[in-house]
């Protein structure tokens, strides 16, 4: 998304950028209605996910969304390109505590989330994820633990929030590759291809958020034999 924020956005700014998250997020099956269009281009899901703990403070359907996507898909996004795009991208340490144990629950400190235990903090005083609303009546133990006081997520309302398997299939190459089970810089590339059409690897290492040298070991010894075949 290379969304910018900064601590001297207006509420406009952080409302236009609530709004491009709930497109993309939209777009990647979530059942929400955004205001803007759908995205026409390819979408790193790693670089989505950690934009996204700066999305939640302004508009409650949209982090509920937030909060069952990655519990479906999280499983799907990979530690150590988390960790490259944490090292170049704002983003909210507490609220990144919170995804990640949406995805792996405590576990995460013993399983391959634990690379990203240096990205997370907790708040050292509790404050409400939304300040402009009445703290909710049913608490979440995970949001309070880092320091944000936001309703309990109820996981039973999954089919509600997200849309069905077949929409990912059809529509959303960067979750379907995945899901099928392929090594994520194959499924990452094909996803580009998909999205964007033919490019440089140069620019599909930059925006897959991939060193050059392994798009270029993956895309020969994986992809282009794969094209070469179906010309």
């Amino acid at each position: 998304m290379n969304l910018k924020l900064n601590s001297k956005n207006s509420s406009n700014e952080a409302q236009n950028f609530a709004e491009l998250t709930a497109s993309h997020l939209a777009y990647l099956g979530g059942n929400i209605t955004p205001h803007l269009t759908s995205p026409t281009e390819y979408i790193d899901l790693e670089e989505f996910f950690v934009e996204a703990t700066n999305a939640v403070f302004s508009d409650t359907r949209l982090t509920r969304c937030l909060e069952y996507w990655i519990s479906r898909y999280g499983k799907y996004l990979s530690p150590s390109k988390i960790r490259t795009v944490l090292g170049k991208t704002k983003y909210d340490p507490r609220v990144l505590g919170y995804f990640i144990e949406l995805i792996d629950g405590e576990k995460f400190k013993h399983g391959p989330f634990k690379i990203l235990s240096s990205f997370i903090k907790r708040g050292k005083k509790s404050e409400p994820l939304f300040s402009h609303l009445p703290r909710p009546k049913v608490q979440g133990a995970v949001w309070k633990k880092y320091g944000l006081i936001a309703p309990l997520f109820n996981r039973e309302e999954e089919e509600k929030n997200l849309k069905h398997m077949s929409y990912i299939v059809r529509n959303v190459p960067e979750l379907k590759y995945r899901i099928m089970g392929m090594h994520i810089p194959v499924a990452d590339i094909l996803a580009y291809l998909d999205r964007n059409g033919e490019a440089s690897l140069y620019r599909i290492a930059k925006e897959t958020n991939t060193a050059y040298s392994r798009v270029h070991r993956v895309y020969q010894k994986h992809v282009r034999p794969c094209q070469i075949v179906n010309l």
